[in-house]
């Protein structure tokens, strides 16, 4: 193509049209499409938090649904039916209550736990006093709802709000997710540098092909090369991601991988072009 007249310009074209057609369609994923998803996930994922038969059912195995209570089941009957059944509630100062049952069943529905506890002993124990009673009941429900009143609410994650809301009022993303503001702009300008580094690596994949040019020994060097350099882009955009989550005024630096990307895409193209040039001269 060079021989032919064709300036460098011209051959780059349509690959930076086509980093720029990548970039473009990044951008809608990381701008639309990815919080979107990300808060459908997080929906499911506090639907499934929820269901507390798939929590508890698990036997076997002590364990601690909440601070100061302990559950454990031997096993499942066929029918749904928990075999012995041990549930120790240590969540008041003065007294202990341990529970324990040869059956039990569980009424889950979306915000209530109840165990119907057949067949067992109630022991209570009194820490003041130092006094253990004992009680047999044939049937007995117990509640562990309030167990999970921490879980009445998802969970919000800077990567589920929308774009326009981290961009047009930051303050307001920053409370909604618990986050600074350092982290809110962070994560805002890390959903534009994330689709611009597809650019970078569509030019700079050019550029170190153009620069092999017709060597004898093949393009192999030169395409480990590009992989060297967009690994060392990388590395740039790691370096940056602490600085830029912890001080505010930072966020500038969220870029700097795209730079330092168009800077080696120049640079490696003048070298090119200047050797080009000396060929010919």
């Amino acid at each position: 193509m060079l021989a032919a007249g064709l300036r460098p310009r011209q051959i780059v074209k349509p690959y930076f049209i086509f980093g720029l057609i990548t970039t473009l369609f990044a951008l809608s994923m990381s701008i639309y499409l990815a919080p979107q998803a990300e808060k459908l996930l997080s929906e499911k994922k506090f639907e499934l938090s929820r269901a507390y038969a798939s929590k508890f059912l698990k036997v076997g195995k002590f364990q601690h649904p909440s601070s100061g209570v302990t559950l454990f089941i031997r096993d499942i009957s066929t029918n749904g039916e928990l075999l012995d059944v041990f549930i120790s509630d240590r969540r008041d100062d003065v007294f202990t209550y341990n529970y324990s049952a040869a059956k039990a069943y569980l009424l889950a529905s979306e915000n209530k736990a109840v165990f119907v506890l057949t067949n067992g002993v109630i022991q209570i124990h009194n820490a003041d006093q130092n006094l253990l009673s004992l009680t047999n009941f044939d049937e007995l429900t117990y509640d562990l709802s309030e167990a999970f009143e921490k879980n009445n609410e998802p969970q919000i994650g800077l990567g589920q709000l929308p774009t326009y809301l981290l961009w047009s009022d930051p303050i307001a993303a920053m409370n909604a997710a618990d986050k600074t503001l350092a982290q809110v702009l962070e994560n805002f300008h890390s959903r534009i540098q994330n689709a611009l580094l597809c650019l970078v690596a569509t030019l700079i994949g050019f550029a170190t092909l153009y620069a092999a040019d017709l060597s004898r020994y093949g393009t192999s060097r030169f395409v480990v090369l590009a992989i060297f350099l967009l690994a060392n882009v990388k590395i740039v955009e790691s370096a940056v991601i602490d600085i830029t989550r912890s001080n505010s005024s930072s966020w500038p630096l969220v870029y700097l991988p795209t730079l330092i990307g168009l800077s080696i895409f120049i640079i490696m193209m003048m070298f090119s072009e200047h050797k080009w040039k000396l060929r010919n001269d």
